[in-house]
């Protein structure tokens, strides 16, 4: 996260969440061209974060009223067909619609996606330790299964932004900000953590 007066960026994008948010949402500071640079790719995450999370009520409810109008005519057409390609299960809908299945073909180098997740995670720790993630620091990111975290007994302090949307936690090494792990949950379904470690 690069600070700048005056500019912000909804963390996680604004777009994700439905439009009768409770206000808490967060923001970070910075630089115009960093957040624009990302944010272009915001209509293609949030319609990735949606097919997977279909079956939550709020996330099906979105996809059907914002995401479906955004996929008509030519141009829509055509990002449709894109998130399409991406599927590995496909999915019809109880209303006969087909979107993309709940997992997703992720390349590691797709703009799309994981550099979306980075972006959160970094503006997370801004958010809670009031400092940007080191470029000393290396980030690796995964999707695991929610139940995963009960079974190895890791219980960590959930940070709700938006009941049934979005919930995260950020836990470091006592004293030790280089070190830690981050949990980013969307609609109680798809569940993102973060590893953050000094480089050697």
């Amino acid at each position: 996260m690069a600070a700048a007066e005056g500019d912000r960026d909804h963390i996680p994008p604004r777009n994700i969440f439905p439009t009768d948010v409770s206000g808490n949402l967060i923001t970070v500071p910075t630089h115009k061209s960093c957040n624009n640079g990302l944010s272009i790719f915001d209509e293609t995450f949030r319609a990735f974060i949606l097919g997977g999370c279909y079956d939550n009520a709020r996330a099906k409810e979105l996809q059907q009223t914002v995401v479906k109008k955004s996929h008509t005519g030519p141009i829509g057409q055509r990002k449709r067909d894109y998130l399409l390609s991406k599927v590995r299960d496909e999915v019809f809908t109880d209303d006969g619609e087909l979107i993309k299945g709940p997992l997703l073909l992720i390349e590691a180098d797709n703009p799309s996606f994981m550099p979306q997740f980075e972006r959160i995670i970094k503006g997370l720790y801004y958010h809670k330790l009031r400092s940007p993630l080191s470029p000393n620091i290396s980030l690796k990111t995964s999707f695991k299964d929610i139940s995963e975290l009960n079974e190895i007994g890791f219980n960590p302090k959930w940070e709700e932004v938006e009941k049934d949307v979005f919930r995260y936690f950020l836990c470091t090494q006592h004293g030790d900000y280089t070190n830690g792990v981050v949990g980013l949950l969307f609609y109680e379904k798809l569940f993102c953590v973060g590893f953050f470690s000094e480089q050697e």
